[in-house]
């Protein structure tokens, strides 16, 4: 197992992460006007709300390697979980507040293969990390691991 790259960064959390539209235009509010009595108007205004993005999701392709001998049959995988500053499995650090964490879901992306001119299969892979809109409440950088396991040698 080879890691390709011992620093991932991955691009910050911006607005448009999180809904897809950012700008309301403003001829877009509804009013209704209701006579309440004889010398007195109410009225109710709604703009249409924006759908918030559940989660925000960043790709990081080609994290690692793994060679396997031409003689070796079995089957391998790679697994692959994150951890926050502190250990927490599944979890994000905020810098300089570790006790402050954010969930991070850790999807596989497919794996490519292919074969070197020993015959070895070269099989590399990445992941995706989703991060729930919703545990966003504390604003700046976070940090941990990837932690890489491989089964079936």
């Amino acid at each position: 197992m080879e890691p390709l790259q011992a620093n991932l960064r991955i691009e910050p959390i911006r607005l448009d992460d999180l809904a897809p539209t950012p700008a309301v235009a403003s001829g877009s509010a509804q009013a209704t006007a209701v006579a309440l009595g004889p010398a007195r108007l109410g009225a109710t205004y709604s703009l249409p709300a924006l759908p918030i993005n559940a989660v925000v999701s960043r790709d990081l392709n080609r994290v690692w390697r793994l060679t396997v001998p031409s003689a070796n049959r079995s089957r391998s995988r790679v697994t692959t979980q994150v951890e926050s500053l502190r250990g927490e499995a599944g979890r994000l650090s905020l810098v300089g507040r570790e006790e402050v964490s954010i969930p991070v879901a850790v999807l596989e992306r497919p794996a490519m293969t292919r074969m070197d001119e020993a015959g070895n299969r070269i099989i590399e892979g990445g992941v995706a990390l989703q991060i729930p809109t919703a545990s966003l409440q504390h604003a700046g950088q976070y940090a941990g691991r990837l932690v890489l396991r491989t089964e079936g040698f």
